[in-house]
């Protein structure tokens, strides 16, 4: 009797975790962070498969939810499954040209070379190409091409470079007071409105740490002649950019969000830092530390 309690047990934990399964599929195919993050909390497995063997990883990447894409392989998605094609996630961010899905899943350990898709509707060569271009719009050329031939990333030294922090006003207390999967949906839709905005000036986003969104001008990209002019364009767009961000969309009478925004200009040195799913390329050096503190202010 106590072998078939066992055996019942068992079955009922199966049959609930495939349950959840099916509803963190269901909850990033709509792009619903909160409801994904709450799924993930409660133990919905995140490398789950469907019936083409995809990953809610494979669906973020289709779709070009960044958000959901940074939480699930921060719950420990692997970037590395294929699905019933041989695709793997890069591969379809790739074909679908979802630039910044690529560069949170090279970030992430993401080979750029995959293995030859099984797949008649793409070649192996297309693809590298599609990455290769995508790279070179996030890191240095360098940076890119190591990034691609899974080569050592060499270090990059340049003396003019301007460097924006912007930190969310009070956000510890924010963090403290709000609900986590409705901090992430704060932070999910400011940092996608600075983003875009990093786009249209042509600067680098070069992390995100919590509540702290840092850029750089000059430094990827040419800009020697106007890079301090650049990145004061983008940093008083980002601070309209977040006045008009509520704090919780459900919630308007909290306001909107404030941040502090600082910027400096010099020398740094930029490097791919971490192993495997941790790495990532950053920026360093005293003008780093000096727009940290300007932007905290």
């Amino acid at each position: 009797v106590k072998k078939m309690e066992m055996q019942s047990e068992s079955q009922s934990k199966v049959v609930m975790q495939s349950d959840m399964s099916m509803q963190l599929f269901h909850s990033v195919s709509r792009g619903d962070l909160p409801r994904t993050t709450k799924l993930i909390r409660e133990g919905a497995v995140v490398c789950a498969r469907d019936y083409n063997d995809s990953t809610p990883l494979h669906v973020a990447a289709v779709k070009n939810l960044l958000g959901i894409a940074i939480h699930l392989i921060e719950s420990g998605a692997n970037v590395h499954s294929q699905d019933a094609y041989g695709k793997t996630p890069l591969d379809i961010a790739v074909q679908q040209k979802n630039k910044s899905i690529v560069a949170a899943l090279i970030r992430a350990g993401a080979r750029a070379q995959s293995q030859p898709c099984r797949c008649v509707s793409c070649t192996s060569d297309r693809r590298c190409a599609n990455a290769k271009y995508i790279l070179a719009e996030h890191f240095p050329a360098s940076v890119a091409e190591a990034m691609m031939q899974g080569k050592p990333v060499p270090r990059i030294y340049k003396h003019d470079v301007s460097i924006f922090f912007a930190n969310i006003v009070d956000y510890n207390s924010l963090r403290g007071s709000m609900d986590p999967t409705t901090l992430l949906d704060m932070l999910e839709r400011l940092f996608s409105k600075l983003d875009r905005l990093a786009h249209v000036h042509g600067i680098q986003r070069v992390d995100v740490i919590d509540g702290c969104y840092i850029a750089a001008a000059n430094f990827s990209a040419d800009q020697a002649s106007d890079h301090a002019v650049r990145l004061a364009r983008f940093a008083l767009d980002a601070v309209a950019a977040a006045s008009a961000t509520a704090l919780d969309e459900q919630r308007p009478a909290l306001g909107a969000v404030r941040i502090f925004a600082g910027m400096h200009c010099g020398e740094v040195c930029g490097s791919l830092v971490g192993a495997h799913g941790g790495r990532k390329h950053t920026l360093h050096g005293d003008a780093v530390n000096v727009a940290s503190r300007m932007g905290s202010h």
